[in-house]
């Protein structure tokens, strides 16, 4: 897929040392203090036998995702210390999302 391959390829090559840190606000906010609970939530649910905090968690971060996402500009953002925070934030949840539906033994698509 061409977004992901570019998003690979473009945070491997951007500094995080450029990212403009004061965009994280509101639902980027949101999103980053999801992926940050991410090894939180996956042990509880893991100790506690309880998949389906698990799964809730992501089931949410992915609503949270693509409710900022369809609004928010991330490849045609201009500043590039907000174009980098944001290709990290995409990122993260992918990163987060993958992890968490191959714990429950979902094979992830590369394209649909």
């Amino acid at each position: 897929p061409l977004f992901l391959e570019y998003l690979r390829k473009s945070t491997d090559t951007l500094s995080i040392d450029k990212v403009d840190f004061t965009d994280i606000i509101d639902e980027k906010r949101k999103i980053l203090v999801h992926i940050v609970k991410f090894p939180e939530v996956f042990k509880k649910s893991v100790d506690e036998m309880r998949l389906e905090d698990l799964v809730s968690f992501l089931r949410e971060l992915a609503d949270t995702f693509n409710s900022w996402y369809d609004k928010e500009r991330v490849l045609q953002e201009n500043n590039l210390g907000r174009r980098i925070a944001r290709l990290y934030l995409v990122k993260g949840v992918a990163t987060v999302l993958k992890n968490g539906l191959k714990v429950l033994g979902i094979k992830v698509l590369s394209r649909m």
